[in-house]
């Protein structure tokens, strides 16, 4: 087993109690600690709970172990382990023992309560979360059953999908019904978000080095990374990963060698290979139930094309603004909204879209959304004025930053 050198502050302090534990300060370790403001104790006795020395423990929430040697020592086959996961269960945190590392396939926290007859105090679990379906979520949104429908089997199959549209079409809000949907309920915890940008790297994504409060380095797994292992344990159930502006990254530099391996036909340990940082002789790949779902916003100038190779392994969905449809017409009246203000936001905005989509430097990719004309609170002349004097004239004079008496006439057709 290797030994490390380099610590980071809480490992300093775990290591300084072993070492006086080493020293036979504490045969029967029954010790709590105030650090960093944070009190973390432990009634663990390792011997006593039938561990014994050289026993492997294995996280439930990570691919890290520990293992157990004399005098109820613990060390860490790989300092990179996460605190949360690691350091804090193991020790315990608030009482609360080893909740989330397993000893021949047995809960500690299962181990503990047969052994000192009383159970481990753990977090208030999380209410039920409600059943979610088609029905329930076509109440939400804008799109039709149909298309809603080729969605879900689209992501089903490919396990990748890119939604892709016009500023203001709700890809961000039909993502998480999207996912709900695939997963069966209205649950988050097996939902990840995050937004590429031009900084996101590779290390971000996947893993990399990074710097400790030490001065050190510390090798340290990325989002999707800690995700794929949260799924590996949980083979039953889907997950979503969603990617917000995912055409505004470095593709190739944030996927890396996972270019391959979220194919839909590359997926499972059958596939792993090692990565970029791993440790030698650690493999990886992306589970079976794992779902990347990416939005991208097509009238953004400054974004670069998709890669091919990345578009190969998505399946692509287009959302359009839903100005003339009835569902739309419906949620304005159901708010409060007045009827001719209804037929007014449907004409203008149609009529606006429609030259938009016939610009040959523009096209359908630099439509208005709807989404800008979805009220939060009441809804009046001005509130109608008051978007498109803030939010719509500002968009019309970016697309036609070289005609701008034309903007001054569409926005004078808007405000009538």
């Amino acid at each position: 087993m290797r030994h490390h050198t380099r610590f980071t502050p809480y490992k300093e302090w775990l290591r300084d109690i072993f070492r006086s534990i080493d020293d036979g300060e504490y045969e029967n370790p029954r010790f709590s600690e105030e650090h960093q403001g944070h009190k973390r104790s432990s009634n663990l006795n390792f011997e006593e709970m039938g561990v014994p020395v050289g026993s492997v423990l294995v996280s439930t929430r990570t691919s890290e172990e520990a293992m157990v040697v004399p005098k109820n020592r613990v060390t860490f086959r790989d300092e990179n382990m996460s605190l949360s996961a690691a350091t804090e269960s193991i020790v315990g945190y608030q009482t609360n023992p080893c909740p989330h590392w397993t000893f021949e396939g047995r809960n500690l926290g299962e181990i503990y309560q047969a052994t000192y007859g009383r159970k481990p105090e753990v977090p208030p679990t999380d209410p039920k979360p409600e059943p979610y379906d088609i029905a329930t979520a076509l109440t939400d949104l804008f799109v039709e059953e149909a298309q809603l429908l080729r969605i879900l089997d689209s992501i089903a199959l490919r396990k990748n999908l890119i939604l892709q549209g016009p500023p203001g079409v709700g890809k961000t809000f039909i993502a998480r019904r999207i996912a709900w949907c695939l997963i069966g309920r209205r649950d988050s915890r097996p939902v990840e978000m995050v937004q590429f940008h031009q900084s996101y790297a590779y290390e971000d994504f996947v893993q990399g080095w990074r710097p400790t409060e030490t001065g050190g380095f510390t090798l340290r797994n990325g989002v999707f990374f800690e995700f794929c292992k949260r799924a590996e344990q949980r083979s039953d159930t889907r997950f979503v990963f969603i990617i917000d502006e995912i055409n505004r990254g470095n593709l190739s530099r944030i996927f890396g060698e996972l270019l391959m391996l979220i194919e839909s036909d590359k997926r499972g340990p059958d596939y792993a290979i090692p990565l970029t940082y791993s440790p030698a002789g650690e493999r990886f790949s992306v589970p079976d139930n794992v779902h990347i779902l990416g939005l991208m916003n097509t009238a953004d100038r400054s974004l670069a094309i998709v890669d091919y190779a990345l578009r190969r392994r998505f399946a692509f969905e287009t959302l359009k603004p839903a100005y003339g449809t009835s569902k739309f017409r419906e949620y304005l009246l159901e708010a409060d909204v007045d009827r001719a203000l209804v037929n007014r936001i449907d004409q203008n905005l149609s009529a606006l879209n429609e030259r938009i989509r016939d610009d040959k430097d523009l096209g359908p990719g630099f439509q208005i959304g709807h989404s800008y004309f979805v009220p939060e609170e009441s809804a009046d002349e001005q509130w109608y004025l008051g978007i498109i004097d803030t939010q719509i004239a500002p968009l019309l004079r970016e697309y036609w930053f070289d005609r701008p008496e034309q903007v001054d006439r569409l926005v004078e057709d808007l405000r009538r």
